[in-house]
């Protein structure tokens, strides 16, 4: 087997891979909105959320609710992540790489994380362990934005290219 038929069957079984999670997210996303509540109810239960909470100021009850609406809120966020994640899996897997269309799409991504960080930093009024999540949510959106950066150069070198031949 030469190296580029070994190229594009390591891509093809990232490709795959990649899609296989985000099946599987897209799942544990589908069992969380189902069973987000007594998720949240079990989690403040045994103080994995209400032991840390930042301030007391919030009651048990709101503090509790803030808790919920955020869990919901964030589910809908890596929804739209994964939404993204999967049509940027479809483009790479039709040979479109390099096109405008998937930098939108990072974008989406990039959209998906930040609303994660900044309900999460909110969050953070009822568990300080919120905020960790927020904090890796807005270093995966620097990570996406940088790499769309890298994708938006590497199209306009194309097009310029394209134009001189």
């Amino acid at each position: 087997m030469d190296t580029k038929n070994k190229r594009e069957g390591q891509i093809k079984t990232v490709l795959l891979g990649t899609k296989i999670s985000t099946i599987v997210m897209m799942f544990f996303c589908a069992v969380s909105i189902v069973f987000g509540y007594y998720i949240c109810l079990y989690s403040w239960g045994i103080d994995v959320v209400g032991g840390q909470r930042a301030t007391n100021l919030i009651p048990d009850l709101p503090a509790f609710v803030l808790f919920v609406i955020d869990f919901y809120i964030c589910i809908c966020f890596a929804i739209v992540i994964l939404v993204g994640v999967w049509l940027l899996l479809r483009n790479l897997e039709a040979g479109e790489v390099f096109v405008r269309k998937n930098t939108k799409l990072l974008n989406l991504i990039t959209l998906g994380c930040v609303g994660i960080a900044i309900f999460c930093f909110i969050g953070g009024l009822v568990s300080l362990s919120t905020v960790l999540i927020g904090a890796v949510g807005l270093f995966m959106a620097l990570i996406v934005q940088c790499v769309k950066v890298l994708m938006d150069k590497a199209i306009d070198l194309r097009e310029e290219l394209d134009l001189t031949i």
